[in-house]
């Protein structure tokens, strides 16, 4: 018969199944959930959470600053208990293939009211909470809600230079969302316009609301398509019991279309039988072809299932398998994940910690810190063969006042501190109704008593469950009255176990077995104390940190080769954790605590050194009052609950410190508007300058010390404005900066482009050694026109460097000029794109685009256009009759006289031949994955080769 404790099934139940994580959940959108995670607990040292991620393929796109890399990544923090496994398993996440902004609602959605007559509607506060992920970027934003004026204003929680649109749907009542537009700092624009949708039930506000915006299309500033991302769109019917109107929308994306590139098609299988702890579709595939259809690359995903009493079925990722573009080959990573939790016990008994004395001992209880590890990843075999073990730990956080804590928190209802309590025996016997029926003992004050009574013999026979004519006991006071009544923990029907839990008054008491007949067992009474001080200071909390990652050169190798521990307790006192508690809002009216580290240091094995790392936290800036409203305010939280590292120290194995880093930051607001985040009032901060003071000790530990300093601009958009640089003999380099709103250059600022450097000025010892400027003086096209150099003993002179004379509809460098102020009036250079206006297949060097005649670039152009085109049969003969166009090309008497230097590509994987003026041609040979195999003259000499030995 299976073991289940009526606790553990209980709490359970309360866990999973309290709330319906389809519906009115307080975290973003379940298939995009994971991405917020990155966002409050970033990977950093400080939150204890590595960096553990795989790149699997990109894409690029017509724009230089814009690439599509598609990754899996790993967070320990997206595999608790009430958290839905991903599409892609327990913990990970594909970065990269989600754009989107997700939401996270904050006591029921922000347009709750809705529905309210426009004179009469409820302007409630907006709370929710909205966050974005795309090209790299990540973040949080709200809106903040003039209850007075009925106006809405983007408030951001992460320092950014996006620019975030909204459109909204005709509603007087509240803000109805339709769409966003989000701009970065290079200009470029995302569109976020197909939506997911979930059913609110808070209260009677019976519904629908957008609960993701997805990613749809990107554009150049020139409104020019990047790329595109089809969805996989599903409609959930309304359940019966609530309105018609009350549906259900998901996506999953389908496919990403990089405009003259490719495409990345993502495959999903969908659960016949959806479960509670999954997303319903798990990705199976994720497939790259060129603009011609062919196959470049193939990730296949396979998965099992993890179920346990802390677990229950959730999905986990096993291999990820890596075909090649034959799909005859592979490369398997293969994924372990852990089964035991952690090593470290937090109880009295080991192996043990709450509920030990219940019916069994088996069960790894869900409210363990030892187990909270249960689940995650724990070994990675890649395909060289070498092996990553990461070992995870429950996380701890000290308290100011230890002894008020264990006064106030920790009594003697719940044996729930192991660090503090124990279970002190007060009565263990093996009984026998033949020689005794009855036992005495004492309970001390305040004491809860948990007997644990076991049946194993009834007289006149042997025990028979169908027959059994009553054994069991009574707990009373020596000095009479009715027997107490225990609470029942679990009754144990397989090994006749039953647990039951007492309150009793201090004093003596008398436990009589009770039956008709007799019989034996066993009765063990227990009751919580407080263990002998000194205590840690470490109370534990249900997130995780690293606590090692060992590296082995193979699976069958015991001893790793290097080896990274990570202590987190304080420097100056290691029986108190370095760790902050600072709380956060879990969205439904309850706050957990998410530690940040002031403290840490990373062993290098057994004898090799250690680096220790200091952090500021929350607590380092602390909360203020505001105004006279009484409420607190708590400033730069967005800038430090990630961790701020304030000093850095390496040392080798003899305790001698090699070098260290020293940093300072001011820290400033923006903007004036105050709100809510974390549960906390803040404002938006970011690091307005940044100094490291850095050394480097000898043998004779003589200090070499170099300082650096960095300023940032908010009036320039967030950049960085100057750079110094002082090196131990006192000599000093600044570089300074002047970006769009420096200089007000109103296109660049219209468009959003408030990042791009358009002045440098380098100083070293104060005077100017360098200073240049570009020029973006074509408002209709936003690129460089050009660059101009002053002179360094006349800053009020200046020459052109290049001039950027002629771009392609795409936004290619077709021809620019050097020196154009030259007495020879610069060198030209001309560069002719091809392949679709994707690659540059000919650099003209000494001609200008109109020196060239228009046959001539026409005839290579089409030719490489039908190389990109090609199937994989037809490629190697379009690729010849393009070598043959570009021999032609520059053997051309018209163009005898310029410097010529030829390509041609292998599309999306790299340049297959270079033709360069001399004439000797040089072949690029790939393998069967794309890499680079071996790079050949026109006579097949193999002037390099590179190998890549992988294990299975």
């Amino acid at each position: 018969m299976k073991k289940i404790s009526i606790l553990l099934s209980a709490a359970m139940a309360h866990l999973y199944f309290g709330q319906n994580l389809d519906e009115g959940f307080s975290k973003p959108e379940a298939s995009v959930a994971s991405l917020s995670t990155y966002v409050n607990t970033p990977v950093s040292y400080a939150t204890g959470i590595p960096n553990i991620s795989f790149p699997l393929t990109s894409l690029p796109t017509h724009s230089k600053d814009v690439n599509i890399n598609i990754a899996l990544s790993y967070h320990p923090g997206n595999m608790f208990s009430d958290d839905r496994a991903s599409e892609a398993g327990l913990g990970w996440t594909v970065l990269g293939a989600n754009a989107v902004i997700s939401r996270e609602i904050i006591n029921g959605t922000d347009e709750r009211f809705y529905k309210t007559d426009a004179g009469n509607y409820n302007k409630n506060p907006f709370d929710d909470i909205y966050y974005y992920s795309f090209g790299g970027q990540s973040g949080k934003f709200r809106f903040v809600r003039d209850t007075v004026n009925n106006t809405f204003e983007i408030v951001k929680l992460t320092p950014s230079n996006v620019k975030i649109e909204y459109v909204r749907e005709a509603n007087n009542a509240t803000l109805l969302l339709q769409s966003f537009k989000i701009t970065d700092d290079k200009g470029t624009i995302y569109l976020f316009d197909v939506n997911s949708r979930a059913a609110n039930k808070f209260a009677s506000l019976a519904g629908v609301y957008k609960s993701a915006f997805y990613l749809t299309k990107v554009y150049n500033n020139r409104m020019q398509e990047l790329y595109a991302v089809e969805y996989q769109i599903e409609n959930k019917s309304a359940p019966q019991a609530y309105p018609q109107e009350i549906s259900q929308q998901t996506c999953k994306v389908k496919k990403i279309t990089s405009r003259d590139y490719g495409t990345i098609d993502f495959d999903y299988v969908k659960e016949l039988v959806p479960q509670a702890f999954n997303d319903p579709y798990k990705l199976t595939t994720i497939t790259v072809r060129n603009k011609a259809g062919d196959l470049m690359n193939k990730y296949a995903f396979v998965y099992n299932m993890l179920s346990s009493s802390i677990i229950p079925g959730k999905r986990i990722l096993t291999e990820i398998i890596k075909y090649d573009r034959s799909l005859s080959k592979t490369e398997t990573t293969a994924f372990e994940y852990n089964r035991s939790g952690s090593p470290k016990d937090y109880g009295p008994i080991p192996g043990k910690f709450k509920d030990y004395f219940v019916c069994d001992d088996e069960i790894m209880h869900f409210d363990d810190p030892k187990y909270f590890p249960f689940g995650t990843l724990k070994r990675v075999k890649l395909p060289t063969g070498g092996v990553v073990e990461y070992n995870f730990e429950t996380k701890e956080y000290a308290v100011e006042d230890l002894s008020n804590y264990i006064a106030q928190e920790v009594g003697f209802t719940e044996f729930s501190h192991p660090q503090f309590q124990y279970l002190k025996p007060v009565l263990n016997v093996d009984f026998d109704t033949h020689l005794a029926s009855q036992f005495s003992f004492t309970a001390s004050p305040n004491a809860t008593l948990y007997a644990r009574f076991r049946k194993l013999e009834t007289y006149p026979h042997p025990f028979d469950p169908n027959a059994d004519p009553g054994l069991d006991y009574s707990i009373a006071s020596s000095s009479g009255g009715a027997p107490y009544i225990g609470d029942q923990l679990c009754v144990n029907e397989a090994d006749l176990i039953t647990t039951k839990k007492y309150y009793p008054d201090s004093g003596n008491y008398t436990l009589k077995i009770l039956s008709p007949t007799g019989g034996r067992g066993t009765i063990d009474i227990y009751e919580i104390a407080l263990k002998t001080p000194p205590y840690k200071n470490a109370l534990t909390d249900k997130s995780l940190r690293i606590e090692s990652i060992r590296y082995f050169e193979n699976a069958a190798t015991a001893t790793p080769a290097k080896t990274e521990t990570f202590v987190y307790d304080r420097f100056d006192d290691a029986n108190t954790s370095s760790g902050d508690p600072f709380f956060v809002s879990t969205g439904n009216g309850e706050s957990i605590s998410n530690p940040i580290y002031k403290n840490l240091k990373v062993l290098n094995g057994q004898n090799g050194g250690y680096t220790k790392y200091y952090f500021k936290t929350p607590s380092d800036y602390p909360e203020t009052q505001l105004g006279n409203f009484g409420s607190l305010f708590w400033p730069h939280l967005n800038i430090t609950t990630g961790g701020l590292l304030a000093k850095k120290e390496v040392y080798n194995a003899q305790n001698v410190l090699k070098a260290s880093e020293n940093h300072e930051y001011t820290l400033q607001s923006t903007g004036t508007v105050t709100y809510r985040n974390e549960g906390h009032n803040t404002l938006t901060s970011f690091i307005k300058n940044h100094t490291v003071d850095s050394k480097v000790f000898d043998s004779g530990q003589r200090g070499v010390t170099t300082r650096s300093e960095t300023s940032v601009s908010e009036a320039g958009g967030l950049s960085v404005e100057m750079q110094k640089t002082t090196q131990s003999d006192g000599s000093i380099t600044e570089t300074r900066y002047k970006y769009s709103k420096d200089t007000n250059h109103t296109a660049l600022i219209a468009a959003n482009m408030v990042t791009v450097p358009l002045q440098t000025e380098i100083k070293r010892d104060g005077m100017v050694i360098a200073k240049n400027e570009t020029k973006y003086d074509n408002a209709q096209q936003l690129y460089p026109t050009s660059v101009l150099s002053y002179l360094p003993d006349d800053q009020t002179s200046s020459l052109t460097a290049v001039k950027y004379d002629v771009y392609d509809d795409s936004g290619n460098l077709v021809q620019y000029t050097a020196t154009p102020d030259g007495a020879s009036n610069g060198a030209p250079v001309t560069i002719i794109w091809g392949y679709n206006k994707t690659m540059p297949i000919a650099k003209i060097e000494g001609a200008r685009l109109s020196d060239i005649p228009q046959n001539l670039i026409t005839a290579i152009i089409n030719a490489s256009n039908e190389d990109a085109d090609a199937a994989a049969s037809a490629a190697p003969a379009k690729e010849t009759a393009l070598l043959a166009q570009l021999e032609s090309f520059k053997n051309n008497s018209a163009l005898s006289g310029f410097i010529i230097t030829a390509y041609t590509y292998d599309p999306m994987v790299g340049v297959t031949n270079v033709l360069p003026p001399n004439g000797i041609r040089e072949m690029y040979i790939y393998d069967s994955f794309n890499r680079l195999e071996k790079v050949k003259d026109a006579n097949g000499n193999t002037l390099k080769e590179y190998g890549y030995h992988y294990q299975q």
